[in-house]
């Protein structure tokens, strides 16, 4: 996985993923006419992604039907509705460290 801006604009980074969410539709599973079995899935998953240069960005995909093709999406990469966070943002977040609580009543 390359990111997008880094690619136009000649930049080179590491990829991490933030999270993934998967679709809750039900599966589709049956026979058709000839007795081949197909297996389809509506759910789309998207997956959110931020390179080491604080680009953020979505990579949707689905299963295909080895049989007939049947596909929810087809790959793309789209822009997420979050904001983008910083490289140094995401670095003072991770530096902070956890007060201490004193001993004594609650």
């Amino acid at each position: 996985m390359i990111c997008p801006t880094c690619s136009t604009t000649n930049q080179r980074s590491t990829v991490r993923v933030i999270r993934t969410t998967p679709g809750k539709l039900e599966k589709v599973h049956f026979w058709d006419e000839d007795g081949v079995e197909h297996y389809h899935n509506p759910n789309v998953i998207v997956t959110e992604l931020e390179c080491s240069n604080g680009h953020r960005f979505a990579e949707r995909s689905s299963w295909e039907c080895s049989v007939c093709g049947y596909k929810a999406c087809e790959a793309e990469i789209v822009e997420p509705a979050e904001p983008v966070v910083t490289a140094e943002a995401r670095q003072a977040t991770v530096r902070r460290t956890p007060t201490t609580r004193k001993k004594g009543k609650r």
